[in-house]
């Protein structure tokens, strides 16, 4: 049998650090009220998407289309809250945010039901669709995120006819989600400006009843009818004549059936690959983990040769940037040519990470407008303890009777955040705080066995300014080796100092 925290150690899958945007051309005006507000959007809009996977998921399940469990359903559901409770928003958002994350919570306790018969009363109670909320942008920013919003509508039609020519149903629920996150983003806009609002790629009133239609047809090839095809080509049919995203042929999409093209990937998908090799990367390369996702979407990857950093582009194009323990040796996308919305996005001032270091979260509108609020390149705040650890483990105290494994870690803080942990499977970890503190939570298993486990760690700095480290820990974990089930509880200390 195994031990506790100080010496049950498996290899690790690193956490990553992540940066996250829509596939759309570059089109906004790049001014700091435009930019702030459109990366709360976007993190936003991943949420409510990713939600709304869940609950296609478990319509699904209740109606006899899927031998998949609710579990499924619960760890879509949870990288949603996880996400949207670590998520700090401006005033003018927490409306929009705090609706998508109430519904969240609607799908989670409706899975959370123990036999079939009770979840299928819980889920015919759960809502269609978010509360219906409204937004305090200024006309200037409701124009451009509407624009954004149309190239979103664009881009799905090359990813939507990528699934159906490769038969990929989950390509096309992932599709069907974000149009469904795009839909109810226009209808949480028109509460704010039912007079109307346009920009160059159509109206508002226009397009925010047409994306319901397109969304249905995504979902109906998700659901197996017969003639989802057609739907899916006749839905394209109106919407073209009334949108025109900038940079993004939606007339010229559509639906072929020769051998070679079922084959072909979208276009911007294409792009990245290229992108990719030319920087040095690896396309969709085995043997890496990806950690810390804020989607559980399919899609496809761009490694760098080492494994410690990839690029990320999910079935309904979207883009995560720069995931792993070291961002920077992710490969070089030349954002020019590879089309991202959002490129102003990175670090500590990304809302997929923690609110910017270097500055507050505004709270009101006319604040969120000046140049401070410019989302920044990752700045690590004046007492930083960045760095890489190497701990030692002291006595511990189990439950039972346990032995084995390991008796040191190396932990990596970037940002003022752990992000590695070399002999455990890191789950979460909390912003270092003005005292020094943090809270890990992690998972470890083996043959055998598997457990959780939280570590609290105290980081301080001597007068030589050496920075070290102590910390206890609870770890709780179940064996079944050699047939002899167990549970255990093991608890204990470590300390150690900064290594490089």
């Amino acid at each position: 049998m195994y031990a506790g925290r100080a010496v049950i150690k498996i290899i690790l899958i690193l956490i990553v650090v992540i940066v996250i945007a829509p596939v759309i051309y570059v089109l906004l005006s790049g001014t700091s009220e435009i930019a702030y507000a459109k990366e709360y959007i976007a993190a936003i809009q991943n949420y409510t998407a990713e939600a709304m996977l869940a609950k296609s998921v478990g319509d699904d399940i209740l109606a006899g289309r899927s031998n998949q469990s609710m579990t499924v359903v619960q760890k879509k559901v949870e990288v949603v809250q996880k996400g949207l409770s670590e998520l700090k928003v401006p005033e003018e958002f927490k409306d929009y945010k705090t609706s998508v994350a109430a519904w969240a919570d609607e799908i989670a306790q409706a899975s959370a039901s123990q036999t079939f018969q009770s979840q299928k009363a819980a889920w015919v109670k759960v809502s269609s669709s978010p509360k219906e909320v409204s937004v305090k942008l200024n006309k200037s920013q409701a124009q451009q995120s509407l624009q954004a919003g149309i190239q979103h509508v664009g881009a799905a039609r090359q990813f939507g006819d990528y699934a159906i020519t490769t038969a990929n149903t989950e390509a096309m629920r992932s599709v069907g989600a974000r149009l469904f996150a795009q839909g109810y983003w226009f209808k949480v806009l028109y509460r704010a400006y039912p007079g109307d609002i346009c920009a160059d790629g159509g109206c508002l009133s226009v397009v925010w009843g047409e994306v319901p239609i397109l969304q249905g047809a995504a979902f109906s090839f998700v659901a197996g009818a017969p003639d989802a095809k057609d739907k899916w080509q006749n839905a394209w049919g109106g919407i073209v004549k009334d949108l025109k995203p900038s940079g993004v042929s939606i007339t010229g999409a559509g639906i072929t059936n020769g051998k070679n093209d079922t084959q072909k990937v979208p276009p911007v998908t294409q792009t990245f690959f290229d992108t990719c090799k030319t920087a040095g990367g690896l396309v969709d390369d085995t043997g890496g983990v990806k950690m810390g996702l804020p989607t559980t979407e399919g899609g496809w990857t761009c490694w760098e040769p080492k494994k410690q950093c990839w690029h990320y582009l999910t079935y309904s194009g979207w883009f995560f940037k720069n995931g792993g323990p070291q961002p920077e040796a992710c490969p070089k996308i030349d954002l020019s040519k590879f089309a991202i919305e959002g490129e102003t996005l990175g670090g500590t001032g990304s809302p997929f990470t923690q609110a910017p270091a270097n500055k507050e979260v505004p709270q009101n509108k006319e604040e969120s407008k000046t140049q401070i609020n410019q989302p920044s390149v990752s700045v690590a705040p004046a007492a930083t303890w960045d760095g890489v650890y190497q701990i030692n483990f002291g006595n511990e105290s189990c439950s039972t009777s346990v032995s084995g494994g390991f008796n040191q870690t190396t932990i990596t803080v970037s940002n003022n955040r752990i992000v590695s942990d070399s002999t455990v499977s890191l789950i979460s970890s909390t912003s270092i705080d003005a005292e020094g503190k943090t809270v890990e939570a992690y998972s470890y298993s083996g043959e055998g066995y598997t457990g959780r486990g939280t570590e609290t760690l105290t980081f301080s700095r001597g007068a030589d300014g050496q920075i070290t480290v102590s910390l206890s820990y609870v770890d709780q974990a179940t064996g079944t080796t050699q047939d002899n089930n167990q549970t255990w509880t093991c608890s204990g200390t470590g300390a150690g100092q900064r290594s490089r």
